[in-house]
């Protein structure tokens, strides 16, 4: 008798869908890990970070936030790379440092809450008072205060809603005003650093 012998396909490693199935799934995730991997050496984030006169400044939940050389933290609400196209005069602050006080002269219905905000991180040490540059709405328990009252020993900061843009420093009243004046503040601010 003969026997009949029987030739079996054999079955390879990928010879079911569960195999194939199995394997791109394996390979889709090591690809995954590799390019994780190799973003890990990417430039920094140029989008979060700005070098401003050699002090880098870093976007945080906070602002725009920078560390001087010596060591003290500045804080800004706008992002330094839009504040270099804004073009003021120096002004400078240590001046005001002098005055026995400073008036801070606004108007209550412009749209200035957070330019007053930014200004109170000014490195202005005097005893500083809220005022009104001109009689309005909101106004009635705060003095008026313009540029015309700033003496030796009292200054003023008039922040103006207006069309035309404005920072000066004149015999002792500091002018800022225009329509984006939270950016003026903080032009201020950074040429401080």
């Amino acid at each position: 008798m003969k026997q009949k012998i029987r030739f079996e396909k054999k079955k390879g490693f990928l010879a079911t869908k569960e195999k194939k199935l199995t394997l791109a799934f394996g390979l889709f995730f090591i690809i995954i890990m590799v390019f994780s991997a190799l973003s890990m050496y990417e430039k920094p984030d140029t989008e979060n970070t700005y070098d401003y006169n050699g002090i880098k400044f870093t976007n945080t939940e906070s602002g725009w936030q920078a560390y001087k050389s010596d060591g003290s933290l500045v804080t800004l609400i706008s992002s330094p790379r839009e504040l270099e196209n804004i073009t003021i005069d120096y002004i400078p602050l240590n001046m005001l440092n002098s005055m026995q006080k400073i008036y801070i002269s606004t108007n209550p219905q412009d749209r200035n809450r957070e330019a007053m905000n930014e200004l109170s991180k000014l490195p202005i040490t005097p005893l500083k008072v809220a005022a009104c540059y001109e009689d309005a709405e909101g106004c009635a328990d705060y003095p008026l205060k313009t540029c015309d009252d700033a003496t030796d020993s009292i200054g003023v900061i008039l922040v103006k809603e207006s069309n035309v843009t404005d920072v000066s420093y004149k015999y002792n009243c500091l002018t800022i005003q225009g329509n984006d004046l939270l950016k003026l503040v903080d032009k201020l601010i950074l040429q401080q650093v």
